[in-house]
């Protein structure tokens, strides 16, 4: 039963706002790419901002499990 309550786009309205919406989750996946990774995004060096400054990047610590992980691989030998 259609009343006229809601109205559609059209295929090329949603089709274009499909379009928008990738170009948008691509851009901010770049930016957190960069972000995670301490190195200026495209953005940022089209609108010259400085780099950003290096700091030193902490180890991850080895932890119990993953020790005795590679324990168990070195006795089991190659092949396995």
């Amino acid at each position: 039963m259609h009343r006229g309550y809601f109205r559609g786009f059209g295929l090329r309205r949603y089709t274009l706002l499909a379009g928008f919406t990738l170009a948008a989750l691509n851009i901010l996946n770049l930016h957190d790419w960069a972000t995670r990774r301490e190195v200026l995004d495209s953005w940022g060096r089209f609108l010259g901002e400085p780099e950003p400054e290096r700091r030193p990047r902490r180890r991850r610590r080895s932890t119990h499990s993953a020790t005795r992980r590679a324990a168990s691989l070195a006795a089991t030998g190659p092949g396995r």
